[in-house]
Order: C-alpha cells, then sequence, then structure tokens
C-alpha cells in the first residue's frame, strides 16, 4: 500500500484500493493504515467523487459478504476458515471512515456557502480545495 501511495496518484490508489477490496480478505494487517489513508487521501472537496466510488464498492462488497462463506469460496477457495461476520465488520468501518470524511468535507463548507450568494454558490468550481485548520473546541454557549 505504501509504494501505491508513494506515486502520488489518486486514481491509481483508488483503483488499488477496489482491486485489494474486491478479494474480500485482503486487509489483514494494513487495516489501521488503510482507515488512515482514507483520511489521509481521500479529504477534500475534490475528492467527492473518489469517495462515492469507494463507498459503492464497500456497499457491493457488503453485499456479498452477506451471503456468507460459501458463496464467497466459489470465488476464491483461499478464504476456507475465514470468519465473514469479521470480515465484514472490517468494511463496515472502512466505509464509515469514508462517511466521516464527507461529513468533515461538509462541515468544513458550510462557513463558506453561508457567505455566498445564490449566484456565487452557482459559480463554486469543483477544483476547490479545503483545508482543515487544526482541531479547536466549539462553544455552543
Amino acid at each position: 500500500m505504501k509504494a501505491v501511495k508513494g506515486l502520488k496518484n489518486i486514481e491509481i490508489l483508488k483503483s488499488y484500493l477496489l482491486l485489494v477490496w474486491s478479494e474480500w480478505d485482503a486487509i489483514g494487517d494494513g487495516f489501521d493504515e488503510m482507515c488512515a489513508l482514507l483520511y489521509e487521501d481521500f479529504s477534500g472537496v475534490e475528492m467527492g467523487h473518489h469517495q462515492v466510488d469507494l463507498i459503492q464498492q464497500l456497499d457491493h462488497i457488503l453485499g456479498q459478504l452477506d451471503q456468507g462463506l460459501e458463496y464467497l469460496m466459489q470465488y476464491n477457495p483461499h478464504l476456507d476458515g475465514e470468519d465473514p461476520h469479521f470480515m465484514a465488520q472490517q468494511y463496515r468501518k472502512l466505509k464509515e471512515v469514508l462517511q466521516e470524511v464527507q461529513r468533515r468535507m461538509y462541515f468544513l463548507m458550510i462557513p463558506l456557502l453561508c457567505t455566498l450568494t445564490p449566484v456565487e454558490i452557482c459559480r463554486i468550481s469543483y477544483s476547490i480545495h479545503v483545508c482543515s485548520s487544526s482541531p479547536m473546541p466549539i462553544s455552543l454557549g
């Protein structure tokens, strides 16, 4: 995963994740690293369509995992002894990470959108890059 990330090409990185996830059992020891990668590399307004693609793939994989080990072994006999429930749990966590990245993106855009007129909102370019600042407590008092 580090070598693919080192290429600094988001399309290749996304393709790599889609391929690895399609093997069902390929997360293994790199799970925490994969979660961090999703936070780091798929954040920002310009990553929205990549996030959607990845979430759709995760939904597809979760649908396959829900069919049980016998179904999965028809396509990957090396899964013998694997726990589809544990695998599904990992894929659900990856989906939650991506959904959190999406929520952060929208949260960061709210102040920007509140300052724009309707005409200006229509002119927003898809190439906007929003950088988050360091965490800061918010007082609702």
